[in-house]
């Protein structure tokens, strides 16, 4: 009987006591919740009130921003205070009960009620602008959602902006964390325009810790942001435009001794269909690699001290901040690199990259408008290439718009785009059979092509040494 009693009475006595150190570790993360938003440059929070029993805890908090506003007199900034109450509570395990009951160490809400953004937004009545809720389980996993209702904006003499409701949820484990979240749509209609968006989702999963997020500043990640479809619409119905699977996407990465950080960054359209043109497959893709890891530390403790009321003074410290981060920015090679940049049109498809590295440097120059220094610790290798029908397409598009000088298309007749279109497409033709003829472009009869590299300050093209007015050249 004992071997059962004495269990029983172990098991009961946990969850007695428990709940006191649950709420004790309550208090302390939103005390270290208010010291973080505080060491944000231009972010203030406090605990307004805070009551904790042996099963529950409520707080208020308050967090502001300070932003400079430039309303005044003769430009001159004034400090401008936004803020919003959060509404806290939780239930301390592992037996949980009221709103949060189940079995947990933890169950949480954070709440903003925006009762005083209702004079500019309406949405259901006795619904939160915002909520958060969290419950860390008893195998120490937290699991998370967020909503924000339907919102309808009214902009007086400007128009309206419609946003369904937002949900998403996640999970954090103490060594990552994971989120996806979307909205079905975002309708405005502005000044006589529409502007239709339809399925917007965000996904995250970081491999790194609460604590490493704000201390290292660049780990492990990915995200993605993606869009459906976009919709443009004048009220005429005459000029729509349309754009399909908009996306950007980043990958962060550090190496395994936590120096040298990477990002990778892609923007894309999947299909654009204007009123008289059609691509596919848009997108730009970049690199930065070799990133000192020590700098995005150096910049969090900087961003700290930085005062965001004051715009002029916060520029000079930037400014200040970056000569002397410099050394420790060029010092691991960092490198700079377009990996694709393309287009699909009727005509054909055009590709290019660029790669760019800084090689080789251990201090700066006295004068950093050195530019035969930099030049001589400069790497650049590139190609450009395309259908011949696109490449000329994509240049004449270029050459038009200079010709039109920021007029519009829509005040000439058919006759006379047909012109403007013709006298482009022979500029440009012109242009690359003379860059054919110097050697800068290669041709055939299907393709362009140009390779480029810099090293030891001299540029060449497609082979060629092109002479630059550049020291040590």
């Amino acid at each position: 009987m004992k071997k059962i009693v004495l269990p029983l009475i172990a098991v009961a006595t946990v969850g007695a006591i428990a709940p006191m150190f649950v709420g004790s570790q309550i208090d302390a993360s939103l005390n270290q919740f208010v010291t973080h938003i505080n060491d944000s440059p231009g972010y203030s929070a406090k605990l307004t009130s805070i009551e904790t029993t042996w099963f529950a805890t409520t707080a208020k908090l308050d967090v502001s921003l300070q932003v400079a506003d430039f309303s005044g007199q003769q430009g001159e900034p004034t400090a401008e205070k936004m803020s919003i109450e959060i509404d806290f509570e939780a239930s301390h395990g592992p037996v949980l009960f009221g709103t949060h009951s189940g079995l947990g160490w933890a169950s949480w809400s954070a709440t903003v009620n925006g009762e005083d953004i209702r004079q500019h937004a309406s949405w259901a009545a006795d619904t939160p602008l915002y909520q958060l809720t969290s419950t860390m389980g008893l195998s120490g996993t937290h699991r998370y959602a967020d909503t924000i209702p339907a919102l309808n904006i009214i902009i007086p003499d400007i128009g309206t902006i419609d946003f369904s409701e937002y949900t998403g949820q996640g999970t954090y484990s103490g060594s990552g964390l994971v989120y996806a979240g979307g909205s079905k749509s975002i309708i405005a209609n502005i000044d006589g325009v529409t502007v239709t968006t339809d399925s917007i989702s965000l996904e995250i999963d970081a491999s790194a810790s609460f604590e490493e997020m704000v201390t290292q500043g660049i780990y492990d990640s990915t995200s993605k942001f993606h869009v459906d479809k976009v919709v443009i619409n004048s009220l005429a119905g005459d000029d729509e435009k349309s754009f399909s699977d908009l996306y950007i996407n980043a990958i962060t990465g550090i190496n395994d001794s936590k120096t040298l950080g990477n990002m990778a960054l892609s923007y894309g359209v999947g299909v654009i269909d204007l009123k008289a043109f059609h691509a596919e497959d848009v997108a730009l893709n970049m690199e930065f690699n070799n990133l000192s890891a020590g700098l995005f530390k150096e910049w969090q403790a900087f961003a700290k001290q930085l005062d965001t009321s004051a715009p002029q003074e916060m520029v000079l410290k930037m400014k200040d901040f970056g000569l002397d981060q410099l050394p420790a920015f060029l010092k691991p090679q960092p490198q700079f690199n377009i990996t694709s940049l393309r287009a699909t049109f009727p005509e054909g498809k055009v590709t290019s990259n660029l790669n760019t590295s800084l090689v080789g440097i251990d201090a700066v120059p006295d004068q950093l408008s050195d530019i035969g220094f930099w030049a001589s610790h400069l790497l650049v290798d590139g190609k450009v290439e395309g259908d011949k029908a696109a490449i000329e397409f994509v240049a004449s598009q270029y050459i038009k718009s200079q010709m039109l000088r920021g007029q519009s298309e829509a005040s000439m007749t058919p006759e006379e785009i047909d012109e403007l279109n013709t006298m482009a497409l022979q500029q440009i033709q012109g242009m690359l059979g003379m860059l054919t003829e110097q050697g800068m472009v290669k041709a055939t009869d299907a393709n362009y092509t140009s390779e480029l590299s810099f090293k030891d300050s001299q540029l060449t093209v497609n082979g060629t040494v092109i002479p630059l007015p550049i020291p040590g050249a």
